[in-house]
C-alpha cells in the first residue's frame, strides 16, 4: 500500500506497520477524529477493538470480497509460504505436515495462528512483506 501512495504522488507522511497493534498504539498517540479504513469483507477487528475506547471515527471501504477454499495438497514440500491467517486456516483444514516442513510466514501473527495448531517450525520475515520474506528466506536456507 505504501508503495501504492508513493507512485502517485502521495505529499502526506507515509507510514508502515509490523502489524495492526502497531498501527493502534501508533493512531492512539494522534489527534485524529476519523479514519478510512480500506479493508475485507473477512478482515480481523484488531483496528475497531483496539480504538473502541477512543473518539477516533472508523470509516470502513470494502475493498474486496473472499470465500474460503480448502484445497487437498497431495504432495509433501520442504517448505510453505502462508501469508495470512486465514490461508493456514484454509490449508490446514484438509491437509498435514510432517514436522520438517518449514511454514514460512509473512508475520508474526500467522506465525501465531499456526502455533496454535501445533506448528512450530516457522520462518518469521522481519518486516511483513512477500519480497521481504522471499529475501530473507532464501539467504537463511543458502546458509544452512
Amino acid at each position: 500500500m505504501k508503495e501504492e501512495f508513493i507512485k502517485i504522488g502521495t505529499k502526506s507522511e507515509i507510514r508502515s506497520f509490523e502489524n495492526m497493534k502497531r498501527l493502534v498504539t501508533d493512531l492512539m498517540g494522534q489527534n485524529f477524529k476519523s479514519i478510512l479504513y480500506f479493508c475485507g469483507e473477512e478482515h480481523r477487528q484488531e483496528l475497531e477493538e483496539g480504538l473502541k475506547n477512543s473518539s477516533v471515527k472508523i470509516s470502513k471501504v470494502i475493498t474486496h470480497q473472499s470465500q474460503m477454499t480448502f484445497p487437498v495438497v497431495k504432495n509433501s514440500f520442504n517448505a510453505v509460504f502462508i501469508f495470512s491467517p486465514r490461508s493456514a486456516e484454509s490449508l490446514l483444514k484438509n491437509n498435514s505436515f510432517n514436522n520438517k516442513t518449514i511454514f514460512a510466514c509473512i508475520g508474526s501473527t500467522t506465525a501465531s495462528y499456526l502455533n496454535s495448531r501445533g506448528i512450530t517450525n516457522t520462518f518469521i520475515s522481519s518486516y511483513p512483506d512477500s519480497r521481504n520474506l522471499l529475501e530473507e528466506f532464501h539467504n537463511q536456507i543458502v546458509k544452512i
